[in-house]
């Protein structure tokens, strides 16, 4: 099984996500901070637009971290950002800048641990991406490849944003993601976009991710688009709406026995995410 994707950032622009969506893409892995650990700029946009596209969402962080103190700022700060989201296909730790390269491979290694227990305890898979040379040469992958994911990055020389599945650069061995090509083109986004292709379905990579709930409504309202709002929820138009109603099996929202079923489960804690 191969499902395709791409990554972005704010360096992306603006993005139009249905035509993303209708290119055959179907997942989207999002940058979520920055090197000061601040929201990156595009992310909220970029999150609101993707899952509005019904496109699977994944989120990635550039690792500058040197120790495990600075490693705990990094996931908690990205833990906080995220709280509430529905991140179907991880949050992936990137490991690839050069100035943490020469640490050793047991402080990296500490250092995916500590962020990695974080971002678990919140809720979220853990995967990490990297080069071949990090993958072999940098990383204790004997250790780390037992725990989580790869996504691997390896181009050809002549990168043109072609998938060819038989190339000698295939990863399937050993990663869950390869990201193919840097260079590609995708209807909806301007310039060059990060293409890759997931093994297996995206969502299904973290065993034992549990379902992603709206938090229990505790107030008094009997109206649903009221209650939604009061637990965070943006977005409760008709049509989402009518959305978190099939994800939850309920039928005939807008009406009010639909809208009863759902108050109900939101009453309980039990309303899943789209």
């Amino acid at each position: 099984m191969e499902v395709f994707g791409i990554d972005i950032s704010k360096y992306n622009g603006n993005i139009n996500f249905a035509k993303v969506k209708n290119a055959g893409k179907s997942f989207v892995i999002i940058k979520g901070t920055q090197k000061d650990n601040k929201v990156e700029p595009s992310f909220e946009g970029n999150y609101v637009g993707a899952i509005a596209a019904g496109l699977d969402v994944g989120v990635y962080r550039y690792v500058y971290a040197k120790d495990v103190n600075s490693a705990q700022a990094e996931a908690n700060a990205l833990a906080k950002i995220l709280k509430g989201k529905n991140i179907k296909c991880g949050v992936w730790l990137d490991m690839e800048d050069d100035s943490i390269k020469r640490l050793g491979k047991s402080v990296l290694t500490a250092i995916i641990n500590t962020e990695a227990a974080i971002l678990s305890a919140a809720g979220f898979g853990v995967g990490v991406y990297c080069n071949r040379d990090w993958y072999y040469n940098v990383l204790d992958r004997n250790i780390l490849k037992s725990k989580y994911p790869f996504w691997i990055a390896r181009y050809p020389s002549s990168d043109t944003g072609a998938y060819n599945s038989k190339s000698s650069l295939n990863p399937k061995e050993y990663a869950a993601i390869w990201q193919y090509s840097s260079k590609g083109k995708v209807n909806g986004i301007s310039g060059s976009v990060d293409l890759n292709v997931a093994f297996q379905d995206p969502k299904t990579l973290f065993k034992g991710e549990s379902t992603i709930y709206y938090p229990k409504y505790t107030g008094t309202t009997d109206s649903i688009v009221k209650a939604l709002e009061a637990v965070g929820e943006k977005d409760t138009s008709l049509a989402n709406r009518k959305k978190i109603g099939i994800t939850n099996g309920i039928g005939g929202v807008g009406t009010a026995e639909g809208n009863t079923q759902m108050l109900k489960l939101l009453k309980n804690g039990k309303l899943k995410k789209i």
